[in-house]
């Protein structure tokens, strides 16, 4: 299993989110973080054996997760939820599905994520998904296109790689408090868009909705091509945002270093 010093990433974070001149050592801190939650399972002599676990196929529109948990979500008429990972890091989680919800949660319990934490995968299925909740050093891969007339929170404090290729929902909130990665493909929303990031991370993808607000804080950076008709823009700190596309109205708050490159992006009432 392939896991890096996560504790030793996110206090490299930390400090090198205080500053603009450490831009190429945030970097490499960045891509262990990254690194430390991109699981690669293996038969070893510690964890076990590489096995799948199939729970019971209770109807579910959440998850929370805890430790070093990876979720991989496709949309589907049925319910189904697979775990897989090394057996005796399966074993030290609490995965249930009840009240609507999955979790799993590492039965350590004391908040203290680093190379020695067992990492386990989420496999799942349902017709619809609302919320994923994440502690630790947590992964989320949407797979396919994903289609709902709901709204989509997704909300991670520590670690976190987000991919959606494809998302069509009623709004989507965004929420990471820590260092994360996030690709988004196609995202499009009825109503509204609200991404922010507290520490140090990236953003890149493109957004349709009427209304977009983007919180960066820290060291964190996005790049975004936008189809709105209002975009709201907050980037004190060291954070840095790149737009294309189009607007109708666009609002930015920025302070410090921060820098906002509208070069590209048409706003039709400035």
């Amino acid at each position: 299993m392939k896991r890096k010093q996560i504790l030793l990433a996110v206090t490299l974070l930390a400090a090198t989110a205080l500053t603009t001149s450490c831009g190429k050592f945030l970097d490499k801190a960045m891509r262990v973080a990254m690194e430390s939650i991109s699981h690669d399972y293996q038969d070893s002599e510690k964890w076990g054996k590489v096995v799948s676990l199939d729970m019971p196929a209770l109807p579910f529109h959440e998850v929370e997760i805890s430790g070093a948990v990876r979720v991989e979500y496709r949309q589907d008429s049925i319910y189904s939820v697979q775990v897989y990972g090394n057996e005796k890091a399966i074993e030290a989680y609490a995965v249930s599905v009840d009240d609507e919800e999955i979790e799993a949660s590492w039965k350590d319990n004391s908040g203290h994520v680093d190379a020695d934490t067992p990492a386990i995968t989420l496999r799942i299925t349902a017709p619809n998904l609302s919320k994923i909740k994440g502690t630790g050093a947590s992964e989320v891969d949407f797979q396919g296109d994903v289609r709902t007339d709901d709204e989509m929170e997704l909300s991670f404090s520590g670690l976190a790689q987000v991919s959606i290729p494809s998302l069509d929902a009623k709004s989507l909130d965004l929420n990471i408090a820590g260092a994360g990665e996030v690709s988004l493909g196609d995202i499009r929303c009825a109503e509204e868009v609200e991404m922010e990031i507290s520490g140090a991370g990236d953003i890149d993808g493109k957004i349709a909705c009427p209304r977009l607000e983007v919180k960066l804080a820290g060291a964190a950076t996005a790049s975004l091509d936008i189809h709105t008709q209002k975009t709201k823009l907050s980037a004190p700190g060291a954070s840095s945002i790149t737009l294309a596309g189009e607007t109708e109205t666009l609002v930015v708050v920025s302070s410090g270093a921060s820098s906002v490159d509208k070069q590209n992006l048409k706003v039709s009432r400035p």
